[in-house]
């Protein structure tokens, strides 16, 4: 009967490719020779200094070991992982020293009531590779009888979970030296672009902040770029699956120096190094590349709301970590500086509708094209050229514009409370952007054929309006 019941183990292993599946395939069969409440499996890393943890049923945090392997010497069963005992028995674990000692990772036994316990070894080419764990609620449970199957259940499941890690490390190994394949070509690729990135945010600022330190133009400038080359990753002319991989390794890099390593690129352990020492949240870098995977499988938007969560982590986002990165954690204040970003991005969109198009986009929301009597077919027959800009048209872009203008008036009430060093940037940004409505405006709302120009004259007045007209807020506010 006993060798009936371990024969039926290895059926039970069979057609699995990684080891967490497949001993949770064989723990049904192992509770009919050792019943148990939790049964779980520590399996070593190559060089055994971490191991890893597959339980089987409820779940404890020993779970997360799977995905994030800790070294061995916290594990409550390292004197079996490292050899030192042939295996444990345990009446109660939860007073059972052995398994309690400084920085063990003891907390489930507890938390789960892991009492009665049998420890053994997994052993394969001679070594020990992990170890069977099996446990119930109830005191005084198991004997010297069932330390014995358990240990023949261990060797039988040993050598399958072995070629499965071996396969498992094979596995991260290639993906390992594909994804470093793939940080040497980004920095290759990317190194270019970010220095050219570098310098037209350096030149474009140049005139608009004019006057601030030489230090706080940079650090905009390096959040600009690092903004923009997210942008570029997906707009260059690449497939969809290396620009998702560009940007998966794009936010892997930023996460790692946001945590404080070395990513490789400068510019992106600047940037994150400075977002992390000001105490600003990582998901503003996460939110703007979920906005640039929305390009990438881009949907159009229904309705203005679902619009409005696309030019948040577009833009929203950048105006908020800006306006953090200078200090500002007001809630009014980063409301409006959120405003600010979303109406510029929408009227990016606006000034952009022709281009968008080109690239298969088109953000105009279905709801606004339909009160103004419009379709999707509609805007495709103008930019072919079909169907001209009519009155329809242009009143569904003078809403939109609006929509922004309204954005840039909150916005106006936040900027004179701004740090110095910010509120002019702030203020002539804004200016410049509003300007491009203007822009369009002359252009008889022609968006999708013409693209809406500034000249640099015009910035440089609408740059000077915006000043006066801080200045005079500011007085008006009675600041000095």
């Amino acid at each position: 009967m006993l060798i009936d019941r371990l024969l039926a183990i290895s059926p039970a292993l069979a057609g699995h490719i990684d080891p967490g599946s497949a001993f949770r395939a064989t723990a049904i069969e192992i509770g009919t020779l050792i019943p148990h409440d939790h049964v779980d499996l520590a399996v070593l890393s190559q060089d055994g200094r971490k191991h890893a943890c597959y339980e089987a049923g409820f779940h404890t945090s020993w779970s997360e070991l799977a995905q994030h392997p800790l070294p061995t010497e916290v594990s409550p069963i390292r004197s079996i992982l490292w050899g030192e005992v042939p295996y444990l028995l345990s009446d109660d674990a939860l007073c059972d020293q052995r398994f309690h000692f400084d920085k063990a990772i003891d907390e489930p036994i507890f938390a789960a009531r892991l009492r009665s316990r049998i420890v053994v070894p997994l052993k394969a080419r001679g070594g020990i590779i992990g170890a069977l764990n099996i446990s119930r609620h109830e005191v005084g449970c198991y004997t010297l009888a069932d330390v014995a199957v358990a240990q023949q259940c261990a060797d039988l499941i040993a050598p399958y979970i072995f070629a499965l890690i071996q396969t498992e490390e094979a596995r991260r190994a290639m993906l390992a030296e594909s994804e470093a394949h793939n940080r040497v070509e980004l920095l290759r690729v990317g190194a270019s672009q970010l220095t050219e990135g570098m310098e037209r945010e350096r030149r474009r600022m140049a005139m608009d902040l004019h006057d601030q330190t030489l230090g706080d133009r940079a650090r905009i400038a390096r959040v600009h770029a690092w903004c923009r080359y997210a942008d570029n990753l997906v707009d260059d002319d690449v497939s969809t699956d290396l620009a998702e991989r560009r940007l998966d390794l794009w936010l892997r890099c930023s996460w790692e120096a946001f945590d404080g390593r070395d990513s490789g690129i400068d510019l992106v352990n600047r940037v994150m190094g400075e977002m992390a020492e000001r105490d600003i949240p990582f998901d503003y870098a996460h939110d703007l590349v979920r906005a640039m995977r929305s390009d990438l499988h881009f949907t159009t938007y229904a309705d203005l709301e679902a619009l409005r969560i696309y030019t948040y982590r577009a833009a929203g986002v950048v105006g908020r970590w800006l306006t953090e990165l200078h200090g500002v954690r007001d809630s009014w204040m980063l409301e409006r500086a959120t405003g600010l970003g979303e109406a510029m991005q929408l009227t990016n969109i606006l000034r952009d509708v022709g281009e968008d198009l080109e690239r298969g986009r088109m953000y105009l929301p279905t709801t606004e094209l339909v009160r103004s009597g419009l379709s999707a077919g509609d805007i495709e027959a103008m930019w072919h050229g079909d169907r001209g800009i009519d009155a329809s048209y242009r009143a569904l872009i003078e809403s939109l514009m609006c929509v922004a203008e309204a954005g840039y008036e909150r916005a106006d009430e936040a900027i004179p409370h701004l740090p110095k060093d910010f509120r002019r940037a702030a203020a002539v940004s804004s200016a410049v952007y509003r300007g491009i409505h203007g822009a369009i405006r002359r252009n008889g709302y022609d968006n999708i054929r013409r693209r809406a120009h500034t000249s640099r004259s015009r910035k440089a007045m609408l740059a000077l309006n915006a000043m006066v007209s801080l200045v005079r807020s500011r007085v008006t506010a009675g600041y000095p």
